[in-house]
């Protein structure tokens, strides 16, 4: 009996009770104990009492449909002397959510009818009882909500995995016959080599990408190609796909590199990468505007920034931006890019953020652990 007081003692549903009516309180519930697995009650089932957990710990799970053959979402794991059950105690509908053990669990139980006595004499418990309800309340629409956004956002990712992996497999025969004729020309013409090599170098590419939005879909890290790369050639190699792009749009794009070593990374992808960033901040910026590229070490990292000189990222966007599907502010797209350009950065250790620049625009910063080709 001193044990259960002593656990209700420090709940907030019984705060401000003295010792005598905790004692009480404490004689009137019973202990229930429930295996791993076991269900302690269902959604739709008629209610009629609460619980404190002593030990152990219990799920809660709730239908995303209106019937019990509906598929169920994961709420909350509730921990020792944490409750579950309250609504029951104050109307008749039927249980909200289904329970079960997650651990071996021991339980308080106190019924409706046993509650309702206990108010009669503790008015407080009642109202303690509605300042839960009401925090239970806004607590779970705001889980439930995260919950359904985030099965919506697998979905949508399954989704994109399946296509995918069929136009992984449908695409490869085009490829395949892209490049033999490229490299077929190269040789009957000897003076194409260098539109050719462009042809079969933007196939390959496409092939590579595409072979990237399936592992992201899959949620699978990369394998990367590790190499050494020389940042003044690998800026010339980008500056031949972006400046036509900056030239058309009456954009001033510069690149800075005061890297005088040679780096290691994988080599297409931080081009990929890289290339999205800036064409993201062309596509974001005014005529006339700038976008500035810099390649520092800083601190063990190769560090590469995209600075713009626009307005900026509005505040209520950047902290989701790297999420899948966020396309606000962009007329085309399929809000994948961002959230791909992450993933290869994490993929490589390192990491991808975001800031305001005051009096400036957005900058994105990309760092790249340093290490030795392997």
């Amino acid at each position: 009996m001193k044990d259960i007081r002593a656990i209700i003692k420090k709940m907030d549903f019984f705060a401000d009770l003295d010792d005598k009516a905790l004692s009480e309180i404490s004689s009137r519930f019973t202990i229930e104990n429930y295996l791993a697995g076991e269900t302690i009650f269902e959604e739709f089932a008629a209610g009629d009492s609460f619980y404190i957990i002593i030990s152990g710990e219990v799920e809660i799970n709730k239908h995303i449909g209106k019937t019990v053959e509906s598929t169920q979402a994961q709420l909350d794991i509730l921990k020792a002397h944490s409750y579950f059950g309250e609504m029951a105690l104050v109307d008749d509908f039927p249980r909200s959510a289904t329970v079960r053990a997650h651990t071996n669990a021991t339980l308080l139980k106190m019924t409706k009818n046993v509650f309702i006595d206990l108010c009669m004499h503790y008015p407080m418990l009642l109202f303690n009882l509605m300042k839960t309800i009401s925090h239970r309340l806004r607590s779970t629409n705001q889980k439930f909500v995260e919950i359904v956004d985030r099965m919506i956002k697998e979905s949508r990712m399954a989704a994109i995995g399946t296509a995918a992996s069929k136009i992984v497999h449908d695409i490869k025969t085009p490829i395949t016959v892209m490049i033999l004729t490229a490299e077929l020309i190269s040789t009957m013409y000897e003076e194409t080599g260098e539109f050719t090599k462009k042809i079969i170098s933007q196939a390959k590419e496409l092939d590579a990408m595409i072979r990237e939005i399936l592992d992201f879909a899959k949620g699978e890290q990369s394998s990367l190609t590790l190499k050494e790369v020389n940042i003044d050639k690998f800026f010339d190699d980008l500056m031949n796909i972006m400046d036509a792009i900056a030239v058309s749009r009456e954009i001033n794009l510069t690149y800075i590199n005061k890297v005088k070593q040679t780096v290691v990374f994988d080599e297409s992808r931080i081009k990929r990468c890289l290339s999205n960033l800036i064409k993201n901040a062309l596509e974001a910026i005014d005529e006339g505007e700038s976008v500035h590229v810099l390649a520092v070490i800083e601190n063990n990292y190769l560090k590469i920034s995209v600075q713009d000189t626009g307005d900026g990222i509005p505040e209520d966007l950047i902290d989701s931006l790297f999420e899948p599907f966020i396309t606000k502010g962009k007329k085309g797209g399929t809000g994948l890019g961002l959230a791909i350009s992450k993933k290869i950065i994490e993929d490589h250790k390192g990491k991808l953020t975001v800031s305001n620049t005051p009096n400036s625009g957005a900058c994105f910063t990309m760092y790249i652990p340093l290490i030795k080709d392997s």
